[in-house]
């Protein structure tokens, strides 16, 4: 027999509080009905969903995962009456955009359409996308394959310092040695495939001494303005500052930009929209970088 929405209530009061009596107070629950309901969960699944430690009770790895998935779910519930009440009233439902670490690209869009901006990851978009919690995130690179992306943009890596370091002045290209010493930083830890770590720092036989994690590319600008360290971004992903100088790799490291969506014809508005405010940074990147060919404004259809 499958839980219902009683149970899964409770799992998650229990993820907020230590002992059963405060989760059942939380939910308006006695203590002996809580722990009825609570044997009756496990009963139905047939799996131990909490266990007491001390004093405290926690919920086991499978009780956390229904209580994650619950949220979810309540999540995915109340969008969905929120949806309905905007179809009721002939409105239309705004796309749902995901912000991951690229958060100071072009989102002053001009489609006219309700938008709503929605925080994510790097590695939880796919699964956020899968699900149906946003409509559209934009990505550099290749990610997991999740429904259909449009391309959006062809870029290249580029050193971003503070203007008036040293390294601002390099004609030659920043390689890895000259990045070495100084902080770094960069969305996560892990080298991703394809990027500086692969492409810059492994060939010239050297990396970060000091690699700091960021997961906004906005705050990342900030510190390095501020002369706290440099990193290295695509160059459509920094917008024009008189602060910080973009500075050409001593190896060219081409990616391209998507836009991961789950097909609907609004979000592939926003996406050629998206590559419009892309191309008119690139243009505008080429005063500072040195010439690249512009993209044309183009009408994307999916791509599976």
């Amino acid at each position: 027999m499958a839980l219902d929405r009683t149970h899964l209530e409770l799992l998650g009061a229990l993820t907020e509080h230590p002992t059963l009596r405060a989760a059942a107070q939380s939910i308006n629950l006695s203590p002996s009905a809580a722990s009825r309901r609570l044997d009756d969960a496990e009963r139905r699944v047939g799996v131990a969903l909490t266990e007491t430690i001390g004093r405290t009770l926690t919920l086991t790895a499978a009780g956390r995962y229904l209580a994650d998935a619950a949220r979810d779910a309540d999540r995915r519930l109340a969008d969905a009456e929120l949806a309905a009440r905007w179809l009721d009233r002939g409105e239309t439902r705004p796309v749902r955009i995901g912000l991951g670490f690229h958060d100071a690209i072009p989102w002053a869009l001009s489609t006219g359409q309700p938008i709503e901006i929605v925080r994510t990851t790097e590695s939880g978009w796919p699964a956020a996308l899968a699900a149906g919690t946003i409509d559209l995130v934009v990505d550099v690179g290749d990610a997991p394959a999740t429904g259909p992306r449009l391309e959006l943009a062809t870029d290249r890596l580029v050193a971003v310092v503070p203007a008036g370091h040293p390294l601002a002045t390099n004609g030659h290209g920043i390689d890895g040695p000259d990045l070495a010493p100084l902080p770094y930083f960069a969305s996560a830890v892990e080298p991703r495939p394809g990027f500086e770590f692969e492409q810059l720092f492994r060939p010239s036989g050297s990396s970060p001494r000091n690699i700091v994690r960021v997961e906004s590319a906005a705050i990342t600008h900030d510190l390095v303005a501020a002369g706290r360290g440099v990193t290295v971004q695509p160059a459509l992903a920094v917008p024009p500052r008189t602060d910080l100088a973009i500075v050409g790799l001593a190896r060219s490291i081409e990616v391209r930009w998507w836009a991961y969506t789950t097909g609907s014809t609004e979000a592939a508005d926003i996406a050629t929209s998206l590559a419009n405010a892309l191309t008119a940074r690139r243009n505008d990147r080429s005063r500072h970088d040195g010439p690249t060919a512009p993209l044309a404004g183009r009408r994307f259809s999916p791509r599976r």
